[in-house]
This record gives structure tokens, C-alpha cells and sequence, in this order.
């Protein structure tokens, strides 16, 4: 059995919690990205996270077509 990188992301995701976290990291970033400019990176590389995950849940969880 081989153990993909991409499922222990989605497995720790789940099990964690960790995507309310990354949400409430993202709403800060856009929130302070004026002050500091970092946070556009970080902001851009949450966002990523948090779509592949809303991909995933609506696929694999729900069985979302659309």
C-alpha cells in the first residue's frame, strides 16, 4: 500500500481542523495585507489550500458534480 502526500494533506485537514484555522489565516491576511506586504504571499498560497480542500470536500465527502 502506498501512501500519498496528498491524502496525509487532506487526512490531516480533516482530523485536525486545521482548515478553520487556515480560513481565520486568510481572513487576516486580507485584513492586514495593506500594512504588510508579505502577506500577499501568504494570502495567495491559503487561498490555494483552501480551494483545493473546498475541491476535495465537495467531490470525495459530498459527491458534488458542478
Amino acid at each position: 500500500m502506498y501512501l500519498w502526500k496528498l491524502e496525509i494533506t487532506y487526512k490531516i485537514l480533516e482530523e485536525s481542523n486545521i482548515g478553520k484555522t487556515l480560513k481565520y489565516f486568510f481572513d487576516y491576511c486580507v485584513a492586514y495585507e495593506d500594512d504588510l506586504s508579505a502577506l500577499k504571499k501568504y494570502k495567495q498560497l491559503t487561498q490555494s489550500i483552501l480551494e483545493k480542500w473546498k475541491n476535495y470536500v465537495n467531490n470525495h465527502i459530498f459527491d458534488y458534480k458542478g
